[in-house]
C-alpha cells in the first residue's frame, strides 16, 4: 500500500490510518493540535482516508501542508479503499470525543490492524489497553486514553510507537490477540446472560434498617 500511494515511509515508521466519517467536526482540529504537540523524533505517519466531497477534508487538507511528513490525505470513494487503507495500516486511529465507532475498532482488529482509541464505554468493551499487566496476561489488544486532549492523544501514540520499536514478535502478539477476538452477538450474549446470572446467584445483602 506504501508503494499504491507514494508513502515514503521507513520500515521502522507507524503507518496510523484515520478515516474521516465527517459524524465529528472536532477530530480533524484534534488531529491539527496532535501534529504539533507530538515529539518530532516520533517515527509516525498518519494516512487519512475521506470521501471527495467530505466537510472534514479541508481542514486535514491544510494540516497535510504544513505537516507533509507527518499527513497525507487521500480520497476514498467506494468501500474497498476504505478497506484497504484500514486493513494496511498498522494502528487505527480513532479521536471521536463521544461516539467512537465500536464496528471500524471490531474491523480494525479482525484485520490485525491495532486501535488507538479514546476510551468511550463502548470503546471499552471492545478493546483492552496494552498496559504492562494485561500485555502479561495476553489481554491487550490496543492502546487507550482517557481524556481527550491532543498530549493524552499524542501519549497514546507515543505508547504505541515505543511499543512497535520491540522486536516485531512483540507487535505480532498484540495483534493476533485482537485477531483471535470473537464479536459474535451470540457470544455477546451469552456474557451479558452469564453477568445477569452471577448477579441474581449473589445478591447484595440488604442492609439492615
Amino acid at each position: 500500500m506504501q508503494s499504491e500511494l507514494n508513502l515514503p515511509l521507513d520500515e521502522h515508521d507507524l503507518l496510523i490510518g484515520y478515516l474521516a466519517t465527517g459524524r465529528d467536526t472536532s477530530e480533524p482540529e484534534q488531529i491539527a493540535s496532535l501534529l504539533q504537540t507530538i515529539a518530532p523524533d516520533t517515527p509516525i505517519h498518519i494516512l487519512a482516508a475521506a470521501g471527495e466531497n467530505d466537510p472534514a477534508l479541508q481542514p486535514l487538507l491544510d494540516s497535510a501542508e504544513r505537516f507533509p511528513q507527518r499527513l497525507s490525505v487521500r480520497h476514498a470513494t467506494d468501500e474497498a479503499r476504505w478497506h484497504r487503507i484500514l486493513a494496511g495500516s498498522d494502528c487505527l486511529l480513532m479521536p471521536a470525543r463521544h461516539y467512537p465507532s465500536a464496528l471500524q475498532a471490531q474491523c480494525a482488529l479482525s484485520y490485525g490492524t491495532v486501535p488507538i482509541a479514546h476510551a468511550s464505554t463502548s470503546i471499552r468493551e471492545i478493546v483492552t489497553d496494552a498496559t504492562p499487566a494485561n500485555l502479561l496476561h495476553g489481554s491487550a489488544s490496543g492502546f487507550l486514553y482517557y481524556k481527550t486532549t491532543p498530549e493524552q492523544l499524542a501519549d497514546a501514540i507515543s505508547r504505541a510507537s515505543t511499543f512497535r520499536a520491540k522486536p516485531a514478535i512483540w507487535w505480532q502478539k498484540l495483534a493476533l490477540q485482537g485477531m483471535a477476538q470473537s464479536f459474535h452477538a451470540a457470544e455477546t450474549t451469552n456474557r451479558y446472560l452469564q453477568c445477569y446470572q452471577s448477579a441474581i446467584d449473589n445478591p447484595v445483602a440488604t442492609p439492615a434498617h
